[in-house]
């Protein structure tokens, strides 16, 4: 049976139709999505990559490892350090006497050092010791290093505490 000019009409919309949403999806999938993954679990990521088509993810740019983090939560492996400022690792460790620098104004954070010896603790200038003193430092003590804009506090928490 012959087709009518109404049906090949209708076949030819439908068809259009179909291109025009082919079209569509191609183009969104080779757009760069921006998907607020902070909330997701690692399966719920892995489905949303899968459902847009996305295979090659580079993730290294999510959150600053430098400067302003905002708020993070994590862990890190200490370091050995025997000077600490506000570059320095957020976990340390000395067997050495340990220096702390004053920090920048304007600036916040909060460092840890286990001294695993019986060591000396120098502070900056603007820095002061909780209880206005300086502590007798045993072994494996931790020393626990504030700086607030422009002054700083330590403090040493005593393994026998």
């Amino acid at each position: 049976m012959a087709e009518t000019t109404t049906e090949k009409s209708r076949d030819q919309q439908i068809n259009d139709l179909a291109t025009r949403v082919a079209q569509e999806f191609k183009t969104v999938k080779n757009n760069t999505v921006s998907v607020n993954t902070q909330t997701l679990t690692d399966a719920q990521k892995t489905q949303v990559k899968t459902n847009l088509g996305i295979t090659d993810v580079n993730t290294s740019t999510l959150v600053p490892k430098t400067g302003n983090r905002g708020v993070l939560a994590g862990y890190e492996t200490p370091a050995s350090a025997s000077s600490i400022d506000g570059t320095s690792n957020d976990a340390n460790y000395s067997g050495a006497n340990v220096t702390v620098a004053n920090g920048a104004s304007g600036t916040s954070w909060t460092k840890t050092v286990l001294l695993t010896g019986a060591v000396t603790v120098t502070l900056g200038s603007s820095w002061s010791w909780v209880g206005g003193e300086a502590p007798t430092i045993s072994a494996n003590s931790l020393l626990v290093l504030h700086w607030c804009s422009t002054v700083g506090i330590a403090n040493v928490i005593s393994p026998t505490a």
